[in-house]
């Protein structure tokens, strides 16, 4: 078991929440709770079946990928799901952390998860943050060295686009992924550098061209029909996977993580799913 300010301080250690992206995110401790921590539920939405499942499996801390709570407001909203989530919470006292963009930005967060479904280590020539953070306090240059939006991928050698599916696949373990590439050039295509973006890759991918740079591969969550458009047209490849695809299987690393350091029961939701389910 452990208190609650032993496990958000954990999280803050892995994942600093000063490299979260507040322009936008509502990231950290949402819904405090005075329990003791003996259960933890990890999921990428906190949904109403995965509240539920929570409540009942008695869990006293949900760590939630996203923020399940994301505009302001002024009053309780009992017709809105999230806000009849957060009552049911609140009455059971369970507590609800969010880290997302803290994760996205983090050395070893979601988006080095996806790096290492790639290939091994020694097949990759470098790794390069698209959006670095900058140092903020008492940080150094070596101290954020790593941190940041997106990553840039190059290997040693160029990698078959169908292996490189393959690969893709099998790290998410899900069934079929998209893919646009130009008419007759997937047979004898091959990919030497990936840009990498968990969940809506539009922001970053437009941000790694403003540096003057293009990779063979983006492989994201989704983007929209015209960015996805635009890169195919270039002789680019585009991997879209279903948004939280992209995040889901980084909460199986969280777990190992916490399970090392704390002395608390971590379980993954078995309600939490990608909103689109493939229909095969």
């Amino acid at each position: 078991m452990a208190s609650l300010k032993q496990i958000t301080s954990l999280l803050n250690k892995l994942y600093p929440l000063h490299h979260a992206d507040h322009a936008w995110d509502n990231v950290g401790l949402l819904v405090p709770t005075e329990r003791i921590i003996k259960k933890i539920l990890l999921t990428v939405d906190l949904t109403q079946d995965v509240c539920d499942e929570a409540i009942k499996g008695n869990a006293d801390l949900i760590i939630a990928y996203h923020p399940f709570l994301f505009k302001k407001f002024n009053r309780i909203n009992p017709n809105d799901t999230q806000h009849q989530s957060l009552m049911k919470l609140m009455k059971q006292d369970v507590g609800v952390y969010c880290p997302h963009t803290s994760v996205d930005a983090a050395k070893n967060g979601v988006n080095d998860w996806l790096v290492s479904g790639l290939a091994l280590k020694k097949d990759i020539l470098k790794v390069d943050v698209i959006e670095p953070v900058q140092p903020k306090g008492d940080e150094t240059e070596k101290d954020v060295e790593g941190v940041g939006m997106g990553r840039y991928v190059e290997f040693n050698q160029s990698i078959p686009l169908e292996e490189m599916l393959e690969r893709i696949k099998k790290s998410l373990n899900l069934q079929m992924v998209q893919y646009a590439c130009l008419k007759d050039t997937f047979k004898d295509k091959q990919i030497k550098s990936v840009a990498i973006c968990a969940g809506s890759g539009g922001g970053v991918f437009s941000a790694l061209h403003k540096q003057g740079k293009k990779a063979d591969l983006y492989y994201t969550g989704e983007l929209s029909h015209h960015e996805g458009l635009a890169l195919k047209e270039q002789g680019k490849v585009v991997v879209i996977c279903g948004h939280s695809n992209t995040e889901r299987g980084w909460l199986k690393w969280l777990q190992n993580k916490l399970i090392a350091t704390e002395n608390v029961q971590i379980v993954l939701s078995q309600s939490d799913e990608d909103v689109y389910q493939p229909f095969i």
